[in-house]
């Protein structure tokens, strides 16, 4: 299992007690290869783009010098940001690597002043992003072949208050 990170270590990074693991910013370039292999693996790779990438910011977890987990948080309005592009590796999922990315991202946002994280789980993801504060705020849609469903986190931890008839 990964170990949460200590802290960031004044480079935008954070370290994690195995000195080859580190968890900060990447570029979206970087992120193309790890999405594709995760979300879309019968799809050419220029399908893992999406429009907005090269503004939007990018986070990851690197180690021993291979991306093993990154997201992509895409500024939606004042104090929103839109989730999106969450992918790990197979052979890391269930060892604590997204949580700890996903919660590192969102407490940085916080810090910047983000209020509200929304995103489009899939609904086979769903509990997971449950599990860590997020709510539905939508019903089920389809979206390139698959079930997903809006969910929505308000950084102050209360649940958002939504029509789920949307």
């Amino acid at each position: 299992m990964l170990i949460p990170p200590r802290a960031e270590n004044g480079t935008g990074e954070y370290s994690f007690s195995d000195s080859t693991t580190t968890l900060g910013p990447v570029s979206y370039t970087h992120c193309l290869a790890l999405r594709q292999r995760v979300l879309w693996p019968d799809k050419p790779l220029s399908f893992s783009r999406v429009p907005g990438d090269d503004s939007a910011r990018h986070f990851g977890i690197t180690h021993a010098g291979t991306l093993i987990c990154c997201l992509s948080v895409f500024y939606q309005q004042e104090h929103c940001w839109q989730i999106r592009k969450f992918a790990t590796l197979p052979e890391w999922q269930h060892q604590g690597a997204g949580s700890a990315l996903l919660n590192q991202v969102i407490a940085l946002l916080t810090q910047e002043g983000a209020r509200r994280f929304e995103l489009d789980a899939r609904l086979s993801a769903a509990d997971f992003y449950r599990k860590r504060g997020f709510s539905p705020c939508s019903a089920p849609f389809e979206k390139k072949g698959l079930q997903y469903i809006r969910m929505v986190q308000q950084a102050d931890g209360n649940p958002a208050t939504e029509d789920l008839s949307r």
